[in-house]
């Protein structure tokens, strides 16, 4: 799994699981913590921020 921090533009942590499980399914992301302004997640490929709240991943 992969470390990644993404801004808060995400939203709560509600959205945000809702946004990762459309990319990687259910389990397969986790949610660590806030911190600051932004969201510690681990993820099993980096994620490429695309601004306005998008994101997506190298295959």
């Amino acid at each position: 799994m992969i470390q990644q921090f993404l801004t808060l533009e995400y939203g709560n942590k509600k959205k945000l699981k809702q946004k990762l499980e459309e990319y990687f399914g259910i389990n397969n992301y986790e949610v660590v913590e806030r911190s600051g302004n932004q969201w510690q997640i681990m993820v099993p490929r980096k994620l490429k921020e695309v601004g306005g709240s998008h994101f997506f991943y190298d295959l």
